[in-house]
């Protein structure tokens, strides 16, 4: 069978669920017969080869052939996050150190803080440059100027107006003035901006636990799902749960995903049957596919490192008045990572709603 006949059929198992076939007809094409094969073939063979180690859960075995797939023959970055075939992967700890050598990919936390900061503010840093350029043009302005006042003050033959040089120095100090304003003015939203986003990279950085042994921090989360942060006592967990699973096939088209953070030590949320709800809530105790389970799972999460959630938390109570002196609270996060909204008690599950459905463009474009 030529190469190429090889690829296409690799991909038509991966495509087929057939994993394990896959591998044994893509791996020798990428180890022995790599230097023979077209880029194209290439590309496609490594791809796929990754995508079926990601549903064998081979992940270890996955970073290679995906990293050339990448750097060397082209595949988009935005595919990969995308695929469902590597969404195992991309969940995985594993994915962590290959994506941040991927092209297109974000090779570091501060990197990615000033893009998010830059996507805020569009055009600050030109912003920045045109007003620091003219603020300095005027200042020197004003500093001439005032010469002449010294000379005009004193008088004498060739000494200018003074009516006139104090005219040019009202003019050129307001102008000093005004872009000075705005100048520290934008440079203080810039700051406040990029503490904005390390708050919400410091949420990025909190563990869930999906289930199925598989523990992830929030950031791997985005363009998938919009999480909800509930807090509160077992109490209000249980009645937050409760109100929004009777909204559940709607609100999970949003792409709306609860992690329950109970206050008291010991979280008394435990899965039933395999299940992400809690006991008392739904169906628990009837039996699910394995699919089934971990469609469950995926409604109600786990928050692990639970300290970390706290502090996280806390952070957010002493920046809002509202918040300050709850005993409950939650907070909604967008498909992108942004804190959409918070407050006090449970949100309002109806007008979730509202939210654009994850997959449709206006989702893409505003998170």
């Amino acid at each position: 069978m030529a190469p190429r006949e090889r690829v296409l059929l690799g991909t038509e198992l991966v495509q087929g669920g057939k994993a394990d076939e896959a591998v044994e007809i893509l791996e020798p094409l990428v180890t022995e017969l790599g230097g023979r094969l077209t880029d194209e073939e290439a590309g496609a063979a490594n791809y796929n080869l990754a995508c079926a180690y990601s549903r064998l859960r081979q992940f270890d075995k996955a970073g290679d052939p995906l990293t050339r797939a990448v750097n060397d023959y082209g595949v988009k970055y935005s595919v990969v996050m995308k695929d469902e075939d590597l969404e195992a992967y991309r969940m995985s700890v594993e994915f962590d150190d290959v994506a941040n050598g991927l092209k297109g990919g974000i090779r570091s936390d501060e990197q990615y803080a000033k893009l998010r900061v830059e996507a805020k503010t569009p055009f600050r840093t030109f912003r920045l440059f045109a007003l620091g350029g003219l603020d300095a043009g005027a200042g020197l302005g004003l500093l001439i100027i005032l010469s002449r006042l010294a000379s005009a003050i004193k008088g004498g033959p060739g000494a200018p107006e003074l009516e006139e040089t104090l005219k040019n120095l009202a003019i050129n100090g307001t102008a000093v003035a005004v872009l000075t304003y705005f100048f520290v003015k934008d440079l203080k939203s810039g700051k406040e901006k990029l503490k904005e986003v390390e708050v919400e990279e410091t949420l990025g950085r909190l563990q869930v636990d999906l289930g199925a042994n598989r523990v992830v921090p929030m950031s791997r989360l985005r363009a998938q799902y919009r999480p909800v942060i509930l807090q509160g006592d077992e109490a209000f967990l249980k009645k937050c749960i409760k109100s929004a699973s009777s909204l559940k096939k709607d609100l999970k088209s949003k792409g709306i995903l609860l992690i329950p953070l109970q206050d008291s030590k010991g979280l008394s949320f435990k899965r039933t049957e395999g299940l992400g709800e809690s006991k008392g809530f739904d169906a628990a105790g009837s039996k699910l596919s394995p699919d089934g389970i971990e469609e469950e799972q995926r409604w109600v999460v786990q928050p692990r490192g639970t300290p970390e959630w706290f502090r996280w938390l806390e952070v957010q109570k002493e920046a809002s008045q509202a918040l300050q002196y709850s005993e409950s609270a939650y907070v909604q996060v967008q498909l992108d990572g942004t804190v959409r909204s918070m407050g006090p008690g449970q949100p309002d599950w109806k007008e979730l709603l509202s939210l654009p459905d994850k997959e449709s463009f206006q989702s893409k474009v505003t998170g």
